[in-house]
């Protein structure tokens, strides 16, 4: 939809569009003359040539009042934005379906807080910088210090489940139905292959569970050998429609292989193939390769961590490349980001400072680096989950996008400012 329709259209919200004075929607307001008067909520705007007005920061506008609400056709964002005195600066886009919050007193750019999207954008192409920056950084985030809690209890219960079809009683177990081959199973000396199922059907609850689970779920391994500081194994894993209380866990297949030549210290390569699989809604995609070399697992004082990424993703965001980490001792790490993916390049040099009792992490960038396109720079970001859930603590973030400096400095208290430079 263009933007001359969309305004030919919002003629239609109303006749009250033909009136030829600023509404009263605007609250009281102080005349500072020449056309140029102050809103209690909404600022500064010159009303001359109503309804178009130009606002100090949202410059010219148009003006489409609807009894207490205020519809402004923004030319920059092209969009009806929906907002009122009680509302400000809350707005809510018309085409997009979604809302906004405007970080007040910015301009040139203007900046954005999309309340679905979850990101920082503007209307010159933040919209891009910023959806870049924050995913880019999560997916870093991810990799460098996981803590997704829904993930990890999902992937309990799955694990929960697959320990039915180990230890139940394929002979007497009705809910689910288990499978196995072979049917005794001595845990202490696993047999080379196994394979193994679970089937709730339509949906039942199991001896001892209030959980009403549906779907089923299989694995087999193959060339399994536990030694005493050594195993090898290959493995792969289906589920179908696998869901818990009307909740889809899990759907889709695995495939890899996991060989581990020395436990102390750790040297071990694995390799995951995932077909469609999906946990929750996300369907994933592609490859993954995991090598550690002279890994202190007592300690964490010691060793390398390489992953190599073959077409990972979603239908949206798919990724290549590698990540390599060097544990240097228990408290600090290097992480080296080199992927290329459906949005651009993610290219960071990294040095984390951990405290993994406390849960605390910081991060800061050796040199400049890129995120899908924007040249970024951390220095010392501090995550620590125990005071802000969903924020940086503190540090900063520069970033530099089509010519422009910006920095985000995290204040301390789960909040922070964005300066252009």
């Amino acid at each position: 939809m263009n933007k001359c329709f969309s305004l030919c259209a919002g003629l239609l919200f109303g006749s009250s569009l033909l009136i030829a004075a600023p509404p009263p929607v605007f609250g009281p307001t102080e005349d500072h003359g020449n056309g140029w008067k102050k809103s209690d909520w909404f600022g500064f705007y010159n009303d001359l040539h109503y309804p178009w007005i130009y606002h100090s920061q949202h410059t010219w506008e148009y003006v489409a009042p609807a009894d207490d609400w205020l519809w402004l056709w923004d030319s920059s964002i092209g969009d009806w934005c929906l907002t009122h005195g009680g509302l400000y600066p809350y707005m809510y886009l018309h085409q997009a379906n979604h809302w906004m919050w405007y970080y007040q007193g910015t301009g040139t750019p203007r900046w954005f807080w999309g309340m679905n999207e979850a990101c920082w954008y503007n209307e010159m192409g933040g919209a891009l910088v910023n959806a870049k920056i924050r995913g880019g950084f999560d997916r870093m985030m991810a990799m460098v210090d996981p803590q997704d809690l829904d993930t990890e209890e999902l992937m309990g219960q799955a694990m929960g489940i697959a320990l039915l079809a180990l230890i139940g009683d394929p002979a007497t177990s009705t809910c689910p139905v288990i499978t196995r081959e072979p049917a005794e199973l001595d845990l202490e000396n696993p047999p080379p292959r196994l394979e193994a199922g679970v089937d709730f059907g339509n949906g039942c609850q199991p001896e001892g569970s209030e959980l009403l689970i549906a779907g089923n779920f299989g694995f087999l391994l193959q060339n399994l050998f536990i030694g005493e500081s050594s195993m090898n194994a290959d493995f792969s894993m289906e589920a179908e429609a696998l869901s818990i209380d009307g909740l889809q866990i899990m759907d889709g297949s695995i495939s890899g292989g996991l060989s581990v030549t020395s436990m102390e210290p750790l040297n071990l390569t694995a390799n995951v193939q995932m077909n469609n699989f999906a946990l929750l809604e996300e369907r994933v995609s592609g490859s993954i390769e995991l090598t550690m070399t002279g890994l202190d697992t007592e300690g964490m004082t010691a060793g390398n961590i390489n992953l190599a990424i073959n077409d990972l993703g979603t239908a949206d965001t798919r990724f290549s490349g590698s990540v390599a980490m060097v544990v240097e001792n228990e408290n600090n790490l290097s992480v080296v980001l080199d992927l290329t993916g459906t949005e651009g390049e993610i290219d960071l040099d990294l040095a984390l400072v951990t405290d993994s009792e406390a849960e605390i992490l910081e991060i800061s960038t050796t040199e400049k680096g890129s995120v899908t396109g924007v040249t970024v720079e951390l220095d010392q970001v501090l995550i620590d989950p125990s005071v802000c859930a969903n924020m940086p603590v503190s540090g900063s973030i520069d970033f530099w996008y089509d010519g422009e400096h910006y920095r985000m400095i995290f204040d301390g208290a789960c909040g922070y400012q964005m300066i252009v430079m």
